[in-house]
């Protein structure tokens, strides 16, 4: 018995020393200086994320932006693998792409500071931690869609749901004029990077951000 007292206490006394642990579909805020998370039945306002995945340490992860930064956007018309990005080889090798920041940063870097090189690039607030996810990372963020669109509701966010295709970061390996997309209905691949819709849907960006 007073080991379990003993390690109740230890419990107790570590959730208040570290915080309590985020979860997914909390909210990302701003609170004077900081950015913190809030659980979504405490929300009062001043939300500029929605919480999507959380690490092993329960206290960081990635953040969904509320709204969606670009439509109908082309991904490039350059056909050569910009520096520092890997050609993936198949959309199932892609999905262990979880390096969206890393891609946002060469994207930008090989653009040269012409925009419409790789428009999506320039359409993420990057200088604020913002940036263009990979499509592992969209695949994550689709697994809890549910949860997502439930706080977002909240938020009056753009929800995930049709008829959003988003872009992800990526590129298509085996041919450079493709890149790689992800939509609500769990559909993914690798079309052209000069198009601007599939079937008749806009092809968009969704920023994310570490927190």
């Amino acid at each position: 018995m007073k080991r379990i007292i003993l390690f109740t206490a230890f419990i107790l006394i570590s959730s208040l020393s570290f915080g309590q642990f985020v979860r997914i579909g909390d909210l990302l805020c701003v609170q004077g200086t900081d950015t913190i998370t809030v659980h979504i039945e405490d929300y009062s306002e001043g939300a500029i994320g929605v919480v999507f995945y959380v690490d092993e340490t329960g206290q960081h992860g990635w953040a969904l932006h509320p709204q969606v930064q670009a439509q109908q956007i082309y991904w490039s018309y350059e056909c050569e693998l910009p520096w520092g990005l890997t050609g993936w080889h198949s959309v199932r090798e892609a999905i262990y792409d979880l390096d969206g920041y890393d891609n946002t940063g060469f994207l930008r870097a090989a653009s040269q500071n012409n925009h419409s090189k790789y428009p999506g690039a320039w359409e993420v607030d990057y200088e604020h931690g913002w940036y263009w996810p990979a499509l592992g990372q969209l695949n994550i963020l689709y697994g809890s869609a549910h949860i997502i669109n439930n706080s977002l509701k909240v938020i009056n966010g753009t929800m995930l749901q049709g008829p959003w295709i988003y872009w992800s970061s990526s590129v298509y390996g085996f041919d450079n004029d493709c890149a790689l997309y992800s939509s609500y209905s769990g559909a993914m691949g690798a079309i052209t990077k000069s198009r601007s819709e599939l079937s008749g849907t806009p092809l968009s960006i969704r920023s994310i951000r570490n927190f």
